[in-house]
């Protein structure tokens, strides 16, 4: 079963966001998060611990994510962005093109606000 047909199969679709900063005319500026791409097919698994362990170059209890999709509909995501599945919230803390041909990223990522834990 191929990668692409595993993706369809999870009937799952990510919201991806980028943080946008704005002036607030005061001098200052405000942050906000816009919507890069509403509907992104993807699949979402949890890390392994020795994968957590890679990804943060140390032992954590925060839990780590790997969401899969196509690069040709992810549309310029990068580090720092945000990915929404169902009502969980996901930091991108990596980004892999793991099949080399630039048509599968592999995201590494952290349930938002848990980087703190």
């Amino acid at each position: 079963m191929s990668l692409q047909t595993i993706i369809a199969s999870a009937g799952t679709s990510g919201k991806i966001e980028h943080k946008t900063q704005a002036s607030d005319g005061a001098g200052g500026y405000t942050e906000s998060w816009a919507t890069l791409i509403a509907a992104w097919p993807c699949r979402v698994n949890a890390l392994t611990a020795r994968e957590t362990e890679i990804l943060f170059g140390k032992q954590t209890n925060i839990p780590g994510f790997t969401i899969y999709g196509e690069q040709s509909t992810a549309g310029g995501v990068k580090e720092g962005d945000r990915v929404t599945v169902s009502s969980k919230v996901f930091d991108v803390k990596k980004i892999d093109n793991w099949d080399l041909k630039n048509v599968y990223l592999k995201l590494a990522c952290i349930e938002f606000g848990r980087d703190q834990a």
